[in-house]
């Protein structure tokens, strides 16, 4: 984790699949397997699998309901949660969010409901819910950071909040700073790179574009380094870069990157506009607001949709009429029956616990 050694770490996984990635070797304890079978979840999310990740962490929760681990499950909610935000399942998030609140305050444990309420938190502050979001980071913020480095890694929690400062025209320098020092004493590179990437796409909000251009570089290098690629950094440097007058052919940079895999759509509307195409400019800020739409109200990405909401309107486009939420349309959480049986066996066993013995 700290080296984002992704390939290193599903080389070491690999003897203990030897069947296939679908479950490990018999041999293993039920403990043991599942704890893999979540690792492997946590290297294929980092290896951009997500298909791969939620199956591998699906199953793990499953093998943690069977043993009755309530910690573990907790801990597989709140990581189908991230997989769920990273395939732009807002609602999924919600569900799995507020499962995992439930059963942190079923299990009394203060390291649980900590994690459990900053993903909360973040979700708030992702679908808009801002005094909801800062009531809930009050809560959090009051517990403390001693927390066990296998369930939280340092510097998370001000990224967090951070980006919900950002999101609501609050950020500063000294909470950036803050983040960073966090995360770099607790050795979370991952977050170093996505806060260099938050202090870019600050300074791109201010046309500072010198500033944005240092930060967004180290952003995309900290990426490449590991094999990876930061698609926002990518399009926000060259963004930055052409206003600056240093993005060499910027009509083929723009195109290059529209060719990508990943695709971040707004600052890529943003380089077309500039550039004068304003028929690719279009293409790329309906995809922008396509996306900040998310599962629909009230589970859309509120910054990045009211920011794309302008961009259309800048170029004089309607924004779409896309389907309102439909609670259907979430469909059946794998597993969710044994979810729900997990949360209600932990709270009797809560109740029993709470009981007093008779004289």
């Amino acid at each position: 984790f700290n080296l984002e050694e992704n390939a290193t770490s599903l080389a070491l996984l690999r003897p203990f699949f030897t069947e296939g990635w679908a479950e490990p070797v018999a041999a293993l304890h039920a403990a043991q397997g599942a704890y893999l079978m979540n690792d492997l979840g946590l290297v294929f999310a980092a290896l951009g699998q997500p298909d791969e990740a939620e199956a591998a962490q699906g199953r793990a929760l499953r093998m943690h309901i069977t043993a009755q681990d309530w910690r573990n499950v907790w801990a597989g909610l709140g990581n189908l949660g991230i997989r769920a935000s990273e395939a732009n399942r807002l609602a999924r998030v919600d569900r799995y969010s507020s499962w995992a609140l439930d059963l942190a305050g079923a299990l009394d444990d203060d390291e649980a409901l900590f994690v459990a309420r900053l993903h909360r938190f973040t979700l708030l502050a992702q679908i808009g819910q801002f005094a909801a979001a800062a009531a809930l980071w009050q809560l959090l913020d009051k517990m403390g950071r001693a927390w066990d480095r296998g369930i939280y890694r340092p510097g998370n929690a001000e990224a967090d909040h951070a980006w919900f400062q950002f999101w609501q025209g609050g950020l500063t320098e000294a909470m950036l700073a803050n983040a960073e020092q966090l995360a770099r004493d607790g050795r979370n590179r991952f977050t170093i790179r996505d806060l260099y990437g938050l202090r870019g796409a600050w300074y791109l909000q201010q046309s500072a574009w010198r500033q944005a251009t240092e930060s967004l570089t180290e952003a995309v290098r900290l990426a490449r380094e590991v094999g990876q690629r930061d698609a926002e950094a990518d399009a926000g440097l060259a963004l930055a870069q052409f206003h600056l007058g240093e993005l060499a052919d910027a009509p083929a940079a723009a195109t290059a990157l529209a060719a990508e895999r990943e695709v971040e759509h707004r600052p890529l509307a943003e380089l077309f506009l500039a550039l004068g195409d304003r028929a690719a400019a279009k293409i790329h800020a309906l995809a922008a607001y396509k996306w900040a739409w998310a599962d629909g109200e009230p589970f859309v990405r509120r910054y990045d949709l009211t920011k794309a909401s302008a961009l259309l309107g800048r170029l004089g486009v309607a924004v779409p009429d896309l389907p309102v939420f439909d609670p259907a349309a979430v469909g059946e959480i794998p597993y969710e029956a044994e979810i729900v049986g997990a949360i209600a066996a932990a709270r009797a066993e809560q109740v029993a616990r709470e009981k007093p013995e008779d004289d």
